[in-house]
């Protein structure tokens, strides 16, 4: 015999307005779209295993937001902090580091033509972008988004060449409408 939830879902129109427009959003991140619907579906009188595998999902996850919702209410299906070290960076910050691997060694008077990750992270603790940096998160940060491998080469295709021969693979980066874009040479 089928298990009964103790959380029987009654909504307002406001809730079921707000829960439809939710469920139809497909632009919304996914589990706000599976959250609204779990909700509709448990307004409808249905057990949480038949939700379950109407939406495809583990019964306990149904339950977890069957219940939140009836805790709480709408608020209760926002998604909560998760456990885990804090961004030490906030993205705009990282956003600066990364264009500053973009910016000309001698626009800095750096007297060469090209970075290593140590050189941005020093120059992004003098121009006051961060705290303190390490060139590994520096490299991280361009890793991730493949603005660079190991040294950053930047200028012209003339001298990313000769770099390239050297270093093995280069990136250039190039400006355009106002923001640095890169390119792969």
């Amino acid at each position: 015999m089928p298990r009964k939830s103790p959380f029987d879902v009654v909504l307002t129109d406001e809730e079921e307005r707000c829960l439809q427009e939710a469920a139809r959003k497909y632009t919304s991140p996914y589990c706000d779209v599976v959250r609204a619907k779990v909700v509709l579906l448990a307004a409808e009188g249905l057990e949480n295993t038949e939700i379950a595998a109407r939406l495809d999902l583990p019964r306990q996850i149904v339950s977890k937001w069957r219940k939140r919702f009836c805790e709480e209410r709408l608020g209760g299906l926002e998604s909560r902090p998760r456990r885990g070290r804090p961004n030490l960076f906030p993205p705009r910050g990282r956003g600066r580091g990364q264009a500053l691997a973009c910016e000309l060694p001698s626009e800095m008077r750096l007297p060469f033509s090209r970075f290593s990750c140590e050189d941005i992270a020093r120059e992004a603790v003098r121009r006051g972008i961060v705290a303190s940096i390490s060139g590994r998160t520096v490299w991280r940060w361009l890793d991730a988004d493949a603005i660079g491998r190991g040294r950053i080469a930047v200028g012209s295709s003339r001298e990313t060449s000769g770099l390239r021969r050297r270093q093995g693979e280069c990136w250039t980066c190039t400006r355009g409408f106002g923001k640095a874009r890169l390119r792969a040479e």
